[in-house]
């Protein structure tokens, strides 16, 4: 499990990367990873075309916020 300050490093070096950048491929590789009943094929769907407005932290997670009021979390 990653520390909050490598949490923190992460972030830093992926904002300048990510934020303003639209998602145009994901790939889902365990079924657990989509959740409240999406499968990997709609969760991919969902992210496809989304632009990335904001990358933040909250405690050991990465939270993306996508255009639209959609929200991408990674631990």
């Amino acid at each position: 499990m990653p520390e909050l300050p490598e949490v923190e490093t992460t972030r830093r070096h992926l904002e300048p990367v990510l934020v303003g950048r639209t998602i145009v491929r994901a790939e889902v590789d365990h079924p657990r990873t989509a959740r409240y009943n999406a499968s990997p094929a709609e969760l991919r769907s969902r992210l496809l075309s989304r632009r990335v407005a904001a990358l933040r932290r909250h405690g050991k997670f990465l939270v993306g916020d996508l255009d639209e009021g959609w929200t991408l979390i990674a631990h």
